[in-house]
């Protein structure tokens, strides 16, 4: 036989049985894909059984809950519903009963009426018999006034004289407690008119804060404040209250009666150091006077302060707004008191002159002056760099060729930050642009006013003791 076949035949039986292997592995293969599908989706068949069965039996639970729930809520609506009956029943009868007091309260001020109209002999027997009985409203007649003697009325008034505690007042403006219904602010109210309807300049001692006292001019604008509510700028002195420490030096511009003089001395004692600026010779003297009713040392300078040295005519506020005196025009409806010429320096050249040596906090209250006083001070606050509390009135900064948003602007070129005075808390308030209170506050960029100022009382418990 031809070798050459018998290869060639060999060959072909080898790729023949070759493929038959292939063939046999494929369809096993294929066998076990088969087997392994068949398995995985008999076990998610087996997975879908058991979510379905673990769904219905929460879902039965659920069903469960809410019908017990709803069961509940059942009951607890005829609860609330029976409730409500009984109180429309209370509600009735409460409604019997206001009726019936009513009817006692009305007899008994018919009574009270009479009863006051037969007693009431002069205002000492009023005061006594509302201090006794104080009914919210009462008839005040001035005219048993006109059968008192001044001396008698004066008297009457400081017993009738109160202190408000150094604690913030939220909007406070001036003439907050005018309307005040109280019945001892009513009496006071007519004190002080008795006096303003006569223009008298009736001096009447009054307490003031820190153990401190103040003749008050029953009539004028101050004394309207402080006498009949029994504060003035309360929020100011709050402040200066907590800021002011024994020791530091403290500059009243535009002192006018020593209001705030008086109570920065006393504040400061005999190591702290106070000047007050006064132009006005009527006010130097009331200044004076208060001083020396407390045993204050204060150096008095007779001057007005400006940007630039010289003499100018003042023109002096009538009866009862004596606080209001200007370089300017007035800018209320009042009648002027005259004309006056005064001295007018630098802040900058009296600090120079008299080498002060420490500058804590200045007070600048000028009548529309204040861009001007602080224009002739710029050295001073450059070198010492002391807070400022100022009255930003813009209507009295325009009588002197100024205005609000010039003062505010000039301030913040000599890196100063500003301060208001929020008015729902009464407490200092960094001011955004645009927002001002009456009075400000100016502080050097970086100083950081100390967490005092933020308490909201006293900085000593005594002044609580001293108000109403």
């Amino acid at each position: 036989m031809n070798p050459a076949l018998i290869a060639l035949g060999l060959v072909f039986l080898a790729v023949a049985l070759g493929g038959v292997i292939y063939a046999r592995r494929a369809w096993l293969q294929s066998r076990a894909l088969e087997r392994q599908f068949v398995d995985t989706r008999a076990q998610q068949a087996e997975q879908h059984r058991d979510q379905i069965e673990r769904a219905q039996i929460i879902g039965d639970r659920l069903e469960a809950q809410i019908a017990r729930a709803r069961e509940e809520a059942g009951w607890r609506l005829g609860d609330v519903t029976k409730s409500l009956y009984q109180l429309s029943d209370r509600i009735s009868g409460l409604s019997e009963r206001l009726k019936e007091t009513t009817n006692i309260v009305t007899e008994l001020h018919s009574k009270v009426t009479v009863d006051m109209a037969g007693r009431i002999g002069t205002i000492a027997d009023a005061v006594e018999i509302v201090m006794r009985k104080p009914l919210y409203h009462f008839p005040i007649e001035s005219g048993r006034l006109e059968t008192k003697t001044e001396e008698e009325v004066i008297e009457l008034a400081q017993s009738l004289a109160v202190l408000r505690p150094l604690v913030p007042y939220p909007k406070w403006r001036f003439d907050a407690d005018w309307t005040n219904p109280d019945l001892a602010f009513l009496l006071r109210q007519r004190l002080w008119q008795y006096f303003n309807d006569r223009k008298r300049a009736a001096g009447m001692v009054a307490r003031w804060h820190h153990a401190t006292r103040l003749c008050l001019y029953l009539g004028n604008d101050i004394s309207r404040q402080i006498y009949i509510a029994g504060c003035i700028d309360p929020n100011e002195f709050a402040f200066l209250d907590r800021f002011l420490q024994p020791g530091m030096t403290f500059l009243d511009a535009g002192a006018n009666e020593g209001v705030y003089t008086v109570f920065a001395a006393q504040r400061l004692g005999a190591e702290g150091t106070v000047w007050a600026f006064e132009p006005s010779q009527r006010e130097v003297q009331r200044l004076a006077g208060n001083l020396d009713l407390n045993n204050l040392s204060v150096r008095i300078f007779p001057v007005a302060l400006a940007d630039q040295a010289g003499q100018v005519e003042m023109t002096l506020a009538g009866y009862g707004h004596e606080g209001q005196n200007t370089m300017g025009k007035v800018i209320y409806e009042i009648e002027e008191g005259g004309r006056e010429t005064v001295p007018v320096v630098r802040l900058d050249d009296v600090v120079r002159e008299n080498q002060l040596a420490r500058l804590d906090l200045i007070k600048i209250d000028v009548e529309g002056a204040e861009l001007r006083v602080i224009q002739g001070a710029t050295a001073t606050l450059s070198r010492h760099r002391p807070l400022l509390l100022f009255e930003a009135s813009d209507s009295a900064l325009r009588q002197q060729g100024a205005s609000r948003e010039q003062l505010l602007h000039y301030l913040r070129t000599l890196e100063y930050e500003l301060y208001l005075f929020d008015p729902y808390s009464g407490l200092p308030a960094p001011a955004i642009s645009g927002a001002y209170s009456d009075n400000m506050i100016a502080a050097p960029v970086g100083f950081r006013l100390p967490d005092s100022v933020y308490r909201p009382w006293p900085a000593t418990s005594g002044e609580i003791s001293e108000g109403f």
